[in-house]
């Protein structure tokens, strides 16, 4: 019997590290397929609406001839920088104009990801005619940083798992270690010899002490039957005594 208890918490064990894999596997595939391309979606998106307004103010420069301006304007960008990071926001912008002309400026920032590109077409405002685009490389670093905090707090939320349930394993072996005592005591019990199991402790939780009284209780009624029959055997046997004799 005490092997029963061991094989209990042993497959108490087994399922509840079944679920933790189950809900991890569930989570790591939900922010593999959904949240990764939604947060490099709204970078994108962050590329995209920082080029579109200053898209317009570069058109205006160009179509009023004025370079100065434009190089003014791709001067600011460059000095942009993420408040979380501290890190220029522009890697690289080009207006490329259809004549030929290129005005760029690059921060020359090294880094091992590529940057998300935006591009805007440059339209002349008389002839809505196409003068050129707007180039612009983002900076990737803020996106993959997102990305590996959110990897660190995966894993980290994992290992706190897998000792939740290393604690949970010790917590369900100590609880039914009282019942493998009792199990053990009651394999080698002689019920004749006035059967009887140790007092249960303080430590023992409200479940398994009123399991250990029972077993006490039942004991206490097998020795009382055990003394009735007895002593129904006795009055038998003085009963039949003047019998024989007559």
């Amino acid at each position: 019997m005490s092997k029963f208890f061991s094989r209990i918490t042993n497959k108490v064990t087994i399922f509840l590290v079944g679920i933790t894999l189950f809900v991890m596997a569930a989570i790591s595939t939900h922010w593999t397929l959904i949240m990764v391309p939604v947060i490099k979606g709204g970078e994108q998106t962050k590329a995209d609406l920082l080029v579109t307004p200053y898209t317009r103010l570069i058109e205006q420069s160009i179509n009023e001839n004025n370079l100065g301006q434009v190089e003014d304007i791709l001067d600011h960008l460059v000095l942009l920088k993420d408040s979380r990071l501290n890190q220029p926001m522009v890697v690289r912008i080009k207006v490329s104009l259809v004549a030929g002309e290129t005005i760029e400026r690059d921060n020359q920032i090294e880094s091992e990801y590529e940057p998300f590109i935006a591009e805007t077409p440059i339209f002349d405002s008389k002839t809505s005619g196409l003068l050129g685009k707007v180039h612009l490389e983002y900076n990737s670093e803020l996106y993959h940083h997102l990305i590996d905090d959110a990897e660190r707090r995966l894993v980290v939320a994992l290992i706190a798992v897998l000792l939740l349930i290393l604690v949970v394993q010790r917590k369900i072996s100590l609880l039914l270690k009282p019942l493998n005592v009792l199990a053990q005591h009651l394999e080698s019990v002689d019920i004749s010899a006035g059967a009887s199991v140790p007092q249960p402790t303080k430590k023992m939780a409200m479940e398994i002490t009123q399991v250990w009284q029972a077993v006490n209780q039942l004991f206490s009624r097998l020795q009382l039957r055990d003394e009735q029959l007895k002593l129904e055997h006795l009055s038998l046997i003085h009963i039949s005594e003047p019998t024989r004799l007559d």
